[in-house]
């Protein structure tokens, strides 16, 4: 989403609903193939006008559509930034009236018990934000709370 904002502001007012139009294309896409090819379009359209805007998006396609390797239900979640925002400011708040984490498997347990409070708390019903709870907890988290 940042990169988004990023290349509009970096745009024309009278060009940014077309550039727009052409980034949905890309992260909007079933897969990376198609995100590629999408992009392709994006660059011959782009490529003479704004090479800047073009090169940013070729140079960090990889970083930049990482979500894409997640299941569909994930990705909003992921790209859209504002869960993410939200889960990672509670876990700062929770961080920050403890003075000193013992160790880093203790450092792990309390994210956990974090994102579990957070599974709890969440809408019933909402199966969307769930799985962003535990792609958290069993992805970005290590695998060693787990193997128990």
């Amino acid at each position: 989403m940042h990169a988004i904002r990023y290349t509009l502001s970096r745009v024309r007012v009278c060009d940014r609903a077309k550039v727009s139009f052409m980034l949905k294309r890309i992260y909007r896409a079933e897969n990376k193939e198609k995100a590629k090819q999408a992009l392709e379009d994006f660059k011959i359209k782009f490529q003479r006008i704004y090479p800047k805007v073009v090169k940013l998006w070729e140079e960090n396609f990889d970083d930049l559509l990482r979500f894409l390797e997640f299941p569909l239900e994930t990705r909003r979640f992921i790209y859209t930034i504002n869960q993410l925002e939200r889960l990672f400011e509670e876990v700062k708040r929770r961080l920050k009236v403890m003075e000193i984490l013992p160790d880093e498997e203790n450092a792990d347990k309390i994210l956990f018990l974090i994102f579990l409070d957070g599974v709890r708390k969440s809408q019933k019903g909402n199966f969307l934000v769930l799985n962003l709870y535990f792609l958290i907890l069993f992805i970005l988290l290590p695998r060693r709370l787990y193997d128990d």
